[in-house]
């Protein structure tokens, strides 16, 4: 994989991504001993896991784009997910962050494109709060995009703006709509 290659100048020398998933893997392998062995009837105890993957979702020359993801149970009602983004600049071999693409004065637009996007996929009226409609805020809040080959995913985690039920939260934005508030041209070279 790719992204394992990669030198990361955050990391220590000897480090990589798969030496720290290995690591969560192991302090949870570590739980789940120390619970079973305080608690060997439990029945949550026996069905916890965690399952991780870093999958490419965009790469040029200068920049890789991925999602990393993260399914686990680790007992109570039901188990949880995330996915978050990692953007690469290949060329400086580190992590971009929202900042970098998006600089402070100009995520209020993307907030309320990520609104605006939201609302038309749900049918919900321009002039309805989301509030109205099971989340737990009225503006969506700006998070570091995902980028593909169609433009940005933006995606918010159980309880993050929304109740369990309500899942994962995915929202696009297609190139035309971002390109304009970006500090850089990431589908440069590409079209």
């Amino acid at each position: 994989m790719l992204l394992q290659r990669v030198p990361l100048v955050w990391l220590p020398p000897g480090d990589s991504w798969q030496s720290r998933i290995d690591q969560s893997h192991k302090s949870m392998l570590a739980a789940i001993t120390a619970v079973r062995a305080e608690f060997p009837n439990a029945a949550s105890a026996t069905a916890w896991f965690s399952d991780s993957a870093i999958m490419t979702t965009w790469s040029t020359t200068a920049l890789l784009s991925c999602r990393a993801t993260n399914d686990h149970y680790t007992g109570g009602a039901h188990g949880n997910h995330q996915a978050i983004a990692i953007i690469l600049d290949l060329g400086a071999q580190r992590i971009l962050t929202l900042d970098d693409l998006i600089i402070p004065p100009n995520q209020p637009a993307l907030s309320a494109l990520l609104t605006q996007a939201y609302k038309q996929a749900h049918q919900i009226s321009a002039s309805d709060g989301l509030r109205l409609h099971g989340l737990n805020i009225d503006v969506l809040p700006v998070r570091l995009p995902i980028v593909t080959a169609a433009g940005n995913t933006v995606i918010y985690p159980p309880y993050d703006i929304a109740s369990y039920a309500a899942g994962t939260i995915i929202v696009d934005l297609p190139r035309n709509l971002i390109r304009p508030l970006l500090t850089r041209d990431l589908w440069a070279n590409a079209e």
